[in-house]
């Protein structure tokens, strides 16, 4: 159970840190693929050559020939995988059948050479480390593996000389243990990578005051929603907020009162948001609200409610806080400029109607 903010909070952000690996994995998930399929067909040379029964030659070749299948069905529907867990679910699988199959090809060779098996165990091991995949999902790959490969090498190869099994013994562990940390570390940096890009990201389009975004991040945004609404045919309206009298307290009560004013506003406006809504701090004390897929009539509606909580709360020192509303909404012609001019135009006809109300066309 998530019992606080933090936690939900950390949650987020590794859920986006794996969409975020998702999207590093892409750019070479396909080259993977490809080296994985063509290297598996590539082993049927020394399995039919070191075996000696037809029997097994056509056992090998339907494992072997089942794995390239199932990774060229994964080359093929791999933009269909839209999540890291889906990823990382399908590269955990495809690690466990690749060690199986080679566990069962060492049980079908005639004289299994327990060095030549070691060394593959290993190469395997490094493979999988260097994968993209959840950390833990390597280390279970790896020590289930390993002591698999243990298990079959000593009931499938007849007088294992003790030097080569205890060195076995210790070499695999010492190479996982150090891909293990080298993977850890890895995804450590890009962990870091991913907050420094992310915290960068939102101060470069946040206001730094109010938590909003700025006035850059809402152009791209509204051009953005703007385009998307008139090809789907949806509505789409903007909201003008001018706090008024801003001017007054700062002279009564100090500029730091005033940018506690600014920030309630702010998280007032943005307690009655969902999450396509965009609230960004325009100009000193103007915001604008950019509402997608809301027409004229709810916009209105949500305008009043927080017009009607900001008139019933009240700030510092017990002082009232009002508001002046424009709202435009999109229209066939519309783009960015044209209905934020109208929002704003609205909202002075309001400021000259007496402020603390709501103007529309």
């Amino acid at each position: 159970m998530i019992h606080n903010k933090k936690e939900v909070k950390t949650l987020n952000i590794k859920a986006l840190f794996y969409d975020y690996k998702l999207n590093i994995s892409h750019k070479y998930v396909e080259l993977i693929i490809v080296f994985a399929g063509m290297f598996n067909l590539f082993l049927l040379i020394p399995d039919l050559t070191l075996v000696d029964s037809n029997i097994k030659r056509l056992s090998i070749l339907i494992a072997r020939g089942i794995f390239s299948l199932a990774v060229f069905i994964i080359f093929i529907y791999k933009d269909h995988v839209n999540t890291f867990k889906q990823f990382s679910t399908l590269v955990t699988i495809g690690e466990f059948t690749h060690v199986a199959i080679f566990l069962f090809v060492l049980s079908q060779y005639k004289k299994p050479d327990f060095l030549i098996q070691t060394l593959g165990m290993i190469v395997i091991l490094i493979a999988v480390f260097s994968i993209p995949n959840k950390w833990a999902n390597m280390l279970s790959v790896a020590i289930i593996g390993s002591i698999g490969f243990f298990i079959c090498t000593s009931v499938f190869i007849d007088k294992i000389e003790q030097t080569y099994f205890w060195s076995a013994i210790v070499y695999i562990p010492v190479v996982i243990i150090i891909c293990a940390i080298t993977a850890w570390n890895n995804e450590k940096h890009q962990f870091n990578e991913f907050i420094a890009k992310d915290e960068l990201q939102r101060i470069s389009s946040t206001d730094y005051l109010t938590n909003a975004v700025n006035r850059y991040k809402m152009k791209e945004e509204a051009d953005k929603w703007i385009d998307f609404c008139h090809r789907h045919s949806l509505p789409l309206s903007l909201i003008f907020i001018d706090v008024d009298n801003l001017k007054k307290i700062n002279d009564k009560l100090g500029h730091l009162a005033g940018d506690i004013v600014l920030v309630e506003i702010s998280n007032l406006i943005q307690g009655h948001l969902k999450e396509s809504d965009i609230l960004a701090r325009w100009g000193g004390d103007e915001f604008i609200l950019l509402l997608p897929d809301i027409s004229l009539k709810d916009a209105i509606k949500i305008t009043e409610e927080i017009k009607n909580t900001l008139c019933n709360k009240t700030f510092m020192h017990e002082i009232n806080v009002t508001c002046s509303y424009g709202v435009a909404t999109l229209k066939e012609e519309t783009d960015f400029e044209s209905l934020l001019e109208e929002a704003d135009n609205f909202m002075y006809k309001g400021k000259k109607l007496g402020k603390n109300n709501i103007q529309w066309c």
